[in-house]
């Protein structure tokens, strides 16, 4: 996994937007191309919607406040909004401790037909985490998957979207 195809890892942002740029370009000169294959091109285009997607899901755009899309995305090298900065803070750690209401969701889920057997399977109510609140930069960030850590480990104060060790890290809002 690239994070260069996902808007992962905060210091890749500008690099994924700038390759999305290009993968746009190019796919724009394939269409206008007599040998285009329609397999190749549609292959492409849904990897480059998979990658706008993941503008949304993988960075904190929605939690910053933003209703709609944002235009950039894919159209140059700035995305029009500041990125939070390599040295500063962008989570801090999801906790253990649930409000009520947080406990009775994760009971519900553990007790759910199609959600408990799943995660009885694969771990216990020790690996579920409230991270309402975590996010404390006021400006654009993304995630680290553990599986990527071979491109960049997460630094201390770096959000992250699971991975084998923080698998079943549900947010709770």
């Amino acid at each position: 996994m690239k994070p260069t195809e996902h808007f992962d890892i905060e210091s890749y942002i500008t690099e994924t937007n700038i390759k999305l740029l290009k993968d746009r370009k190019n796919l724009l000169r394939q269409l206008q191309s007599d040998s285009a294959s329609i397999s190749d091109v549609r292959e492409k285009l849904g990897e480059m919607l998979h990658t706008v997607q993941d503008f949304y899901s993988h960075t904190n755009w929605v939690e910053l406040g933003n209703e709609r899309i944002n235009p950039m995305v894919g159209m140059g090298s700035n995305l029009g909004v500041q990125l939070n900065g390599v040295n500063d803070t962008a989570c801090k750690p999801c906790s253990s401790h649930f409000t009520d209401a947080e406990q009775k969701e994760v009971d519900d889920a553990f007790g759910g037909l199609l959600t408990g057997i799943p995660l009885r399977i694969v771990g216990s109510k020790d690996n579920v985490y409230s991270c309402r609140g975590n996010m404390v930069t006021k400006f654009l960030t993304s995630g680290y998957y553990e599986s990527e850590k071979d491109f960049k480990p997460r630094p201390e104060g770096k959000c992250s979207h699971g991975g084998k060790k923080f698998l079943f890290k549900k947010v709770m809002k």
